[in-house]
C-alpha cells in the first residue's frame, strides 16, 4: 500500500479519473480529504500510480501524467532550493528559467521535446526518458549560470546526436 498526500482540489480531479487509473493499473484508490491510499497486488503498479498522481499534483493534466505508465516516459524534479539559498537569487533564477513571457521555458520545451512546469521553486520535467535527461542537463547548466544561447545549442546538439545515433 502507498499513501500520497495531495491538495483537496487535486483529489477531486483524481476522483473523476479514478476508474480509468484503477482499470489501467489494476489498483484500488481510496480517496480521503488530503491523501490517497493506493492498493494493489503488484507493488510496481502502485509506484506507477504514485508517479501519475504526483504529476497531477504538480499541475499536469491526466493525458500527460498517464504517459508515466509507459517505461519510455519519465518525470524529474529539480528543486531550486538545493542549488540556491538566497531568496532574492531564487526569484532572479526563476525569471531566467521562465524568460520574458515564458520564452525560455517554451524554447527548452520545444528543443528538448518535453513538458516543463515551474512551481514552488521546483522545475518538473515530463517526457521521454532521453529527452528528460537532455532537458535536465540543459536546465542545470542554466541554473549554473550558462548563457541561454549556450543551453539551447547544447540541447539541440544532444538531440541531433541522439537522433543520428537512433536513425543513422
Amino acid at each position: 500500500m502507498q499513501i500520497i498526500y495531495a491538495p483537496p482540489k487535486k483529489i477531486i480531479y483524481i476522483s473523476e479519473i479514478r476508474p480509468i487509473l484503477e482499470e489501467k493499473l489494476g489498483i484500488k484508490l481510496i480517496l480521503h480529504e488530503d491523501y490517497i491510499e493506493i492498493k494493489s497486488q503488484d507493488a510496481s503498479n502502485e509506484y506507477l500510480c504514485v508517479d501519475v498522481i504526483k504529476a497531477i499534483t504538480y499541475g499536469y493534466d491526466y493525458k500527460k501524467a498517464v504517459k508515466l505508465i509507459s517505461p519510455e516516459y519519465d518525470m524529474k524534479v529539480i528543486n531550486l532550493k538545493d542549488f540556491i539559498s538566497n531568496e532574492k537569487t531564487l526569484h532572479r533564477q526563476i525569471g531566467r528559467l521562465i524568460g520574458l513571457k515564458g520564452a525560455v521555458k517554451r524554447n527548452i520545451e520545444r528543443d528538448a521535446d518535453v513538458s516543463i512546469i515551474i512551481k514552488d521553486y521546483k522545475i518538473i520535467i515530463l517526457g521521454l526518458r532521453p529527452d528528460v535527461d537532455v532537458a535536465v542537463q540543459g536546465l542545470l547548466k542554466l541554473i549554473s549560470g550558462a548563457k541561454h544561447s549556450t543551453v539551447y545549442r547544447y540541447i539541440i546538439e544532444r538531440k541531433r546526436s541522439e537522433y543520428s545515433r537512433d536513425y543513422g
